[in-house]
């Protein structure tokens, strides 16, 4: 239990609930073949698709409780 009121604390909520501490899950993505496309297409380029790919995630993570936590590079958590 204090495992899970740890994490209910990084995620900002010190309110959560130890269950809901236990329901949580992290996801994580990232764009396969980023390096290639910066190579193909140019840093400008890279930095569209990469903008939209990390407004997509934090678009589509609320519709499932979610939040986008973090981007490093061509990834979100």
């Amino acid at each position: 239990e204090a495992r899970a009121a740890q994490l209910a604390a990084a995620f900002g909520d010190e309110r959560r609930t130890i269950q809901e501490a236990r329901d949580s899950a992290v996801g994580i993505a990232d764009i396969a073949g980023s390096s290639r496309f910066h190579r193909e297409f140019g840093d400008q380029a890279a930095r569209d698709m990469i903008g939209g790919f990390c407004a997509c995630a934090a678009a589509i993570a609320p519709r499932f409780e979610g939040r986008l936590v973090k981007t490093l590079g061509d990834g979100v958590m």
